[in-house]
């Protein structure tokens, strides 16, 4: 019997994020928002409009069901919404407070990256969800930018793919959400005509 590619890190990211806004869909289902998603970001071009079958998204999906019933309780009590009562359990240094009850605050101008992320990840919500993770990560960059809108950019672009990785079972690597802050920073490397550095 013939095997089918094998499916790729990116896409398993993208079926843990729609198993993550919709926990409740089966294979079938998760499938269909999948091929949708893929065509939207040109990824059917790559493997072809009906790949992956149901079969090959229901072991991944397993896999990252696993993945998410392993996590300790600490780990899943940080997806719980924010507030000042929050502290006890998931403390943050009390100099980051002040930001991170601004960025707190229900954005604004929130850049289309994190947008199109939290937009399918919160979908059936009409409120901004503000997570304990949110806030933790909020406080991490708190002393990086004075605007509250570049610090909830980043705080939550870093908290949806830290929720991925939990799905899939690998490691936080940010690479480019590392190379996104290093240049909004103005601190990206130099390189030379060929991408490696000077």
């Amino acid at each position: 019997m013939a095997q089918g590619a094998l499916i790729t890190l990116e896409i398993k990211e993208l079926i843990a994020q729609i198993h993550l806004a919709h926990p409740d869909y089966g294979p079938t289902g998760l499938r269909r928002e999948l091929l949708e998603r893929m065509k939207e970001i040109g990824l059917d071009q790559n493997f072809g409009p009906d790949w992956p079958g149901v079969s090959a998204v229901g072991k991944v999906l397993a896999n990252i069901r696993a993945n998410l019933a392993r996590r300790s309780p600490e780990t899943k009590g940080i997806d719980a919404l924010w507030s000042i009562g929050s502290l006890a359990q998931y403390p943050i240094p009390p100099e980051a407070l002040l930001m991170v009850l601004r960025v707190s605050v229900e954005p604004t101008d929130i850049p289309v990256r994190v947008a199109n992320w939290r937009a399918r990840m919160d979908k059936d919500h009409e409120i901004f969800n503000f997570t304990i993770r949110d806030a933790l990560w909020a406080a991490r960059l708190y002393k990086l930018f004075t605007d509250p809108q570049d610090i909830w950019d980043f705080a939550a672009w870093c908290s949806v793919q830290e929720r991925i990785q939990e799905a899939t079972g690998q490691a936080t690597d940010f690479p480019y959400i590392h190379r996104a802050l290093l240049k909004k920073l103005g601190l990206s490397p130099s390189t030379d005509e060929k991408g490696g550095r000077k």
